[in-house]
């Protein structure tokens, strides 16, 4: 399924499960992911102060998305792609924020992780 407007995501789609879906292009402006996304693409989305909380994504590929002070916690990514993606700071100059996420086999292809993520991906290195 593919969908490239907010209104036409499924009722409550930030809780519920999302299976082999396109979304395309939104914007999303506060509330963000917390049920699961599973084999699914984001391409050219972009998000600004969204809380990814608990959310967990399996074999999701973020290809040219934006994610301005975003706040991931509690996350699962398994085998996740992030492709030409940009993690900034808000209008505030806040940058994102990792607290406490799992992350496994995921490539991050011509996209530079922040500081906070490195950090946060090589506490977790064995």
């Amino acid at each position: 399924m593919r969908y490239e407007s907010r209104e036409s995501l499924p009722e409550g789609w930030e809780e519920g499960v999302l299976r082999y879906c396109e979304i395309f292009g939104i914007h999303f402006d506060g509330r963000g992911p917390e049920g699961a996304v599973l084999d699914s693409t984001f391409e050219a989305c972009s998000w600004y102060w969204s809380l990814f909380n608990t959310a967990n994504f399996v074999g999701v590929n973020f290809r040219r998305c934006e994610f301005s002070g975003v706040s991931f916690a509690g996350c699962r990514f398994v085998e996740c792609t992030f492709e030409d993606c940009q993690f900034t700071e808000d209008s505030f100059g806040k940058p994102c924020r990792f607290k406490e996420n799992r992350w496994y086999r995921c490539q991050f292809v011509r996209t530079d992780k922040p500081v906070a993520l490195i950090a946060e991906i090589t506490s977790l290195e064995p």
